[in-house]
């Protein structure tokens, strides 16, 4: 017996959510019931189609706001991502099964406590629903729901009634789920059940159609009326008047319009001759006639606004003249059904579940693309409805399919079809305010970081901290040293007492004169070695604040990526083996190989040729795994570079133009632009160029990273990961750092660049002499745009990336400044030279690897006076999008 046929049951039973166990969900806001097409008397349990539902489709069709709104209600909820929940309490929201089930970890990935929810529902019930979810969705991959939410919604808001029909194809035993509506499932009256997908011919409501076959499956959901349950409500029935007002009102104001007597009428006095003495018209009757007849002719004419002729006494007319125009039809009428009409629209807008702005339109954000709403907005118009949506589906689908295959009623009521709507309700970038407030010490760490999307678990250790703090210099050198000492107590390194570490009165940070020198080290101390001397900022440098906010952004980026990139790769896996668990059946000997097994380990326990035997094609697994991911690296990339790009026009003083505004577009047209720089030696950005090459990148970018991405997870399908022998590696993490790395350099100009070749699969430069291509922020794209404009990079600083697993060469060059990468502090301990297949150590040297320069350039203004900086800043905000100057005194 096929799932199909195990899905049928002898009778249609409504399932309202009532009398269910104790850890049941609350009362269901949804009704459904079960309809068994094989029995002949299922039809006259159906309740009869009410009158008002025609006419709610009439309206919804005729009425282009009523439309436009509920279409738009159809598109938001197409995006809600579904989730198989658990029921914990029915005063709270469902928990993921995951969250349920698996207990918490660290950052090693030990276990750390007992799972946040239950921990007794059977692994079989949990996969079985997951496995059923996916079938829901069309068996994963991009398809998701939308193509079941959309119609949903739109039938619950018009109708307030569907159907969930299911087919099984019998060559491929792929599943099929629709929501049809009322008037597509019919009953004819031999008993078969049909599909149609148009109206009959005529009056004929039969004609046409397919005729579902007995193993299919057709469940009724509905909006239950608050007065008769089995009896469907809509929103649409109690607006049915006034959308019959609206196209009252605008079918009347057409009439009247097209009506010549809403012209008036044009009284002729009958002294007025029309022929003269041989019975010939007129001049003035020739051309009146000729206007009236190409009135006729051509309904657009502007002569179809003349009125009508009346001939009358010349007492009649008005002050005795020879003509008067006169109206007929009131003007203050048509204002009067004009305001008729708009108090219709308001209350449809009103009465409809849909936020007003929505239809009015009235709101600032563009709704037609159903991108996202506000949280407001989501909570009052669509979450309610969100809510009785997967509860049809949980009673019309995932109980009786999970009770189906034998699992226990109460333990199955514990579980319902739920919904996450982050990829609906807007979520505005706060990074930027919040580095800002960060800056001026306004808010936490843990806020930025939040704000940023990225965890706790990326926060600085104290030690780490306090490296930052003396090693860039941001205290006088006497702490600074302290600092360093403070940090080295533990290890070989020797520090020097530094040349300007005295207090006032010639004391050294031990105590000791200035005239003591190195006498004044501690016992046993020696000069410090060149890795150490380099970490002082050249004397003379003031480094701009450029290289910190750059440094920031491509941290930030790399970090969101790497939680999303692991995010998708998990899903990608957890699919497949999904969709592999799904062509197993009952009694088959592989399913007793993947009981209890994650579905993202499914295909690994099997392996390929198991997968294989079950008629799955694994390139086919991992198709459109990625697909939303590249829209994701795009938008975030594009963002950073933004960022990156105004620091840079800040650090030269010149005005920076946001993409498609409209002093960019003023200044992009404007002819008056000049190259000439004598006056300083700062230039300019060509803001446009770096766009230009920014968005050619970045695509290519992507679409790598999506390349890489899969090939990865292909080669997890049935392998598992293999922990490399050395270097920094996080257990934690399923993607490659070096895709990530490498997709960041290539948006950041690493490929384009004109004076340097291209980038291996690590994200380092192939030739060695072109030096680290930097990532976004720091990438070839701005820095060799501000190297052009007189602002040169003169130093790299080396940030470590914090690991589970450490590597102690690049973590002893944490903080240390270099004057480039050749530096002998970078030099390769040999027993590392053959496995990195480097002489000198560099940020992604390896695969695991989290490093990354901060690309240090001095500030331009620093060596000038106020005055001097104040006029160089003023001409250079002359500059126009292209970096040259504009003669604003020019005419």
């Amino acid at each position: 017996m096929g799932l199909f046929d195990r899905l049928r049951t002898p009778k249609a039973q409504p399932i309202e959510g009532v009398d269910l166990p104790a850890h049941g969900p609350r009362a269901m806001t949804a009704a459904a019931a079960r309809i068994d097409i094989t029995d002949r008397s299922e039809g006259a349990r159906l309740a009869p189609r009410q009158a008002w539902q025609a006419d709610a489709w009439v309206y919804r069709d005729a009425i282009g706001e009523v439309r436009f709104g509920l279409d738009w209600l159809g598109d938001i909820k197409s995006r809600l991502r579904l989730f198989i929940g658990v029921v914990l309490s029915p005063d709270e929201e469902p928990v993921g099964a995951v969250e349920a089930t698996t207990p918490p970890v660290d950052s090693s990935g030990q276990p750390t406590g007992e799972p946040a929810a239950v921990t007794d529902l059977p692994p079989e019930l949990l996969r079985d629903a997951a496995e059923a979810l996916l079938a829901l969705g069309g068996g994963g991959g991009a398809v998701g729901h939308g193509h079941l939410l959309k119609p949903l919604t739109i039938n619950m808001n018009v109708a307030g009634e569907c159907y969930l029909v299911g087919t099984q194809d019998p060559e491929t035993l792929l599943e099929e789920w629709q929501i049809r509506s009322m008037d597509e499932v019919e009953r004819r009256s031999d008993g078969t059940w049909w599909l149609r997908d148009a109206p009959g011919n005529g009056s004929s409501m039969v004609s046409g159609g397919t005729e579902l076959p007995e193993n299919s499956y057709v469940a009724r959901m509905w909006n239950p009326h608050p007065r008769w349950r089995s009896l469907p409500d809509s929103p649409m029935r109690g607006i049915l008047g006034s959308c019959e007002g609206l196209l009252l009102a605008e079918r009347r104001s057409r009439v009247r319009d097209r009506a010549r007597l809403s012209r008036g009428v044009l009284l002729v006095a009958n002294e007025i001759e029309f022929t003269d003495a041989k019975g010939r018209p007129t001049d003035f009757q020739s051309n009146l006639q000729a206007a009236m007849v190409s009135a006729v002719a051509d309904e657009s004419s502007a002569s179809s606004l003349v009125p009508t002729v009346v001939r009358v006494a010349a007492d009649r007319i008005k002050d005795g003249t020879a003509m008067q125009h006169v109206d007929v039809i009131d003007k203050d009428d048509e204002q009067r059904e004009a305001d008729k009409a708009a108090r219709y629209l308001g209350r449809i807008v009103r009465g409809l579940d849909v936020p007003p702005e929505v239809i009015e339109g009235l709101g600032d954000v563009k709704f037609a693309n159903a991108v996202a709403i506000d949280s407001t907005g989501f909570r009052y118009h669509v979450e309610p409805g969100a809510q009785r949506d997967v509860d049809g589906l949980t009673i019309a689908y995932l109980w009786p399919r999970l009770e189906s295959l034998g699992h226990d009623t109460e333990l199955v009521r514990r579980l319902v079809i739920w919904y996450e709507p982050s990829a609906v309700v807007s979520n505005p970038n706060r990074l930027p305010d919040a580095m800002q407030l960060h800056e001026r010490q306004a808010v936490s760490d843990a806020y930025l970081r939040e704000a940023a999307g990225v965890s706790d678990d990326f926060a600085p250790s104290d030690e780490e901290l306090l490296r930052r703090t003396g090693l860039r210099g941001q205290v006088d050198s006497a702490l600074t040293y302290a600092l360093l000492r403070l940090l080295t107590a533990d290890s070989d390194l020797v520090l020097p007492v530094p040349a300007d570490s005295h207090g006032s009165g010639g004391t050294t940070v031990d105590g000791g004169t200035a005239e003591d020198g190195p006498a004044a080290l501690p016992s046993g101390e020696t000069q410090q070695p060149e890795a150490v001397a380099a970490a002082a900022t050249p004397a003379g440098r003031v480094t701009a604040r450029w290289s910190e906010t750059t440094l920031q952004l491509d941290l930030d980026l790399r970090a969101r990526l790497e939680a999303a990139c692991d995010a998708a790769m998990r899903r990608a896996l957890e699919r497949a083996g999904a969709r592999v668990v799904s062509r197993i059946s009952n009694g088959h000997d592989f399913r007793a190989l993947v009981a209890g097994v994650p579905s993202g380990q499914v295909t690994a326990t099997l392996g390929a040729d198991r997968v294989r035997a079950l008629g799955v094609d694994p390139d086919q697994l991992l198709s459109g795994a990625f697909s939303d991911l590249a829209s994701t690296f795009t938008t975030w990339a594009t963002a950073t570079f933004e960022q990156a790009l105004e620091a840079s026009c800040d650090l030269l003083g010149v005005p920076y133009y946001p993409p498609g505004s409209e002093e960019a577009l003023a200044a992009a047209a404007d002819p008056r632009g000049t190259t000439d720089i004598a006056f300083s030696d700062l230039g300019g950005i060509d803001q446009v160029a770096a766009r230009n090459r920014f968005a050619t990148d970045v695509a290519a970018a992507a679409d790598g990273l999506v390349a890489d991405l899969t090939d990865t997870a292909r080669g997890r399908l049935f392998d598992p990961p293999t922990i490399p022998g050395q270097g920094e590696y996080d257990p934690n993490l399923t993607v490659d750092r070096s895709s990530i790395r490498r997709a960041v350099a290539r948006a950041g100009g690493a490929d384009s660049s004109p004076t340097h070749g291209g980038i291996s699969p690590l994200g380092q430069a192939v030739n060695p002499d072109d030096g680290d291509p930097g990532l976004l922020a720091t990438g070839r794209t701005l820095t060799e745009a501000l190297a052009a404009a007189g602002v040169p990079m003169y130093a790299l600083r080396w940030e470590y990336g914090n690991s589970p697993r450490p590597f102690p060469p690049h973590k002893a060059l944490a903080g240390l400044v270099f004057a480039d990468q050749q530096d002998t502090a970078l030099a390769v301990a040999p027993e590392h030279s053959a496995w990195l297949t480097a002489t000198t150590y560099a940020p992604g040297d390896h695969r695991g690897c989290g490093c990354q320069y901060a690309r240090l350039v001095e500030d331009p203004f620093a060596g000038m006076t106020p005055s001097q900086a104040q006029s160089v800043r003023a001409r250079q905000q002359t500059r126009d999008v292209h970096g040259r100057f504009v003669d604003v005194t020019a005419a």
